[in-house]
């Protein structure tokens, strides 16, 4: 089916064309809320836990921004080779945290599924 909608010249119909042998191709692009409760226990510091390199922390509640990409080819009929990218970015209460490094993490996947 065509779904350039006419427009055969569009960057969408070039782009679909180079992946018509890949069976799925997702983005997602999304936010997550974390309430205080799970920020407190999560990235959160108590004086118990507290150090002279790790200070008492107590984050708010925060959210992260997450885009994702996902693609599968099969392989044959019942193997699936994949790959992903996932990135996150943590807002200021998560970040801050004494035991975050960085405001964002990266994460990539590649594996094969067997499909019975």
């Amino acid at each position: 089916k065509d779904i350039s909608l006419g427009f055969s010249n569009s960057w969408l119909s070039k782009f679909a064309d180079k992946f018509e042998s890949v069976d799925l191709i997702s983005l997602n692009i999304s936010s997550n809320n974390q309430t205080e409760f799970k920020n407190v226990n999560i990235f959160g510091i108590s004086e118990s836990e507290a150090l002279a390199n790790r200070p008492v922390y107590r984050p708010d509640t925060s959210y992260s921004l997450i885009f994702e990409f996902h693609a599968e080819y099969p392989l044959n009929r019942h193997w699936v080779f994949l790959t992903g990218w996932l990135s996150t970015w943590f807002s200021s209460d998560i970040h801050q945290s004494p035991i975050i490094s960085q405001q964002y993490q990266h994460k990539a996947k590649v594996g094969v599924r067997y499909v019975f």
